[in-house]
């Protein structure tokens, strides 16, 4: 499927959007390479957000990589691809808790340490859903 894609000049919302993509961290961002003689971006975010939404971000991140302006890019051959994937992330939770012995009788209670300062943090994997545009980057 070939489809084109270009950015409105009156959009101020993709103009915004350029200081907001980020780089692809492990889960959502964008990645961009110059292959072939053509730039070709990827943009992953949340399956939540509207094509449109990611399509403008491709856009946006294309502008940060080439320098140019907004207005003067427009993606081809735009693919949209939906998939799920586990993520490492990190959790944190305040640190354990310490018995006291009391009396003779060998009893203990649980009481939590004064002042709790500290947290640990623990990675676990979370199967999340995502929206990925992949595209060719040209000049308008």
């Amino acid at each position: 499927m070939r489809m084109t894609v270009a950015l409105a000049a009156g959009l101020a919302l993709a103009g915004c959007q350029t200081a907001g993509v980020r780089p692809f961290d492990g889960a959502v961002g964008y990645t961009f390479e110059y292959e072939s003689g053509a730039w070709r971006v990827t943009y992953t975010d949340a399956i939540t957000r509207d094509w449109r939404i990611l399509e403008d971000g491709a856009l946006a991140a294309c502008a940060r990589e080439t320098g140019r302006a907004v207005g003067s890019l427009r993606l081809v051959d735009v693919g949209r691809n939906e998939f799920s994937r586990n993520v490492p992330v990190s959790v944190s939770y305040p640190a354990g808790v310490i018995t006291t012995p009391i009396g003779g009788n060998g009893g203990a209670v649980a009481r939590p340490e004064t002042p709790q300062t500290f947290n640990q943090t623990a990675q676990i994997t979370r199967r999340m859903a995502f929206r990925q545009v992949t595209a060719v980057c040209q000049t308008a």
